[in-house]
């Protein structure tokens, strides 16, 4: 994995030991960056541990579409801010919190088959995180305010 600002130079930052076909990424409010990539049937996280005060892999298994973002970016709210990891698990949309360390699985509700991939997420204006779902068809969110949509458009606030 590599970054590049507009105008810098190239920096390595992570060597997966596989093709990257999908990943996404993101900073914690300490600057930690986390990177989550697609890796055949699973997805791995690169993230950053503060019980080993350095960085663990976390590993999901069957899983795709991996989404990161940092739940709360206004600077008085850095000590609650988490980084949000959000998945595709069968027809599930789930998402993990690094406050439980990735360790709680917590399913915000059924996609349906028409969901193919998670786009952007982040916190929006009205300071709630949405998760963009890209596919096709109807999916089966819509018992959540607002209502699921059908193509390439936002998803329910956590």
């Amino acid at each position: 994995i590599y970054v590049q600002a507009d105008a810098g130079s190239t920096v390595f930052l992570y060597d997966t030991g596989v093709e990257l076909t999908y990943i996404a990424g993101c900073f914690n409010a300490n600057m930690d960056w986390f990177a989550a990539w697609q890796d055949g049937d699973n997805i791995r996280m690169r993230w950053w541990d503060t019980e080993i005060d350095g960085y663990a892999i976390w590993t999901e298994l069957d899983a795709e579409s991996p989404a990161l973002c940092l739940d709360d970016h206004r600077p008085w709210n850095v000590t609650d801010a988490d980084v949000l990891f959000f998945y595709l698990k069968g027809n599930g949309l789930y998402y993990r919190q690094q406050r439980d360390r990735f360790g709680v699985e917590r399913l915000l509700g059924n996609v349906g088959p028409g969901v193919r991939r998670l786009g952007r997420c982040g916190m929006t204006e009205n300071y709630r995180v949405q998760i963009e779902l890209i596919g096709e068809g109807p999916c089966e969110m819509g018992k959540f305010n607002p209502p699921c949509p059908t193509y390439r458009s936002q998803a329910p606030c956590l």
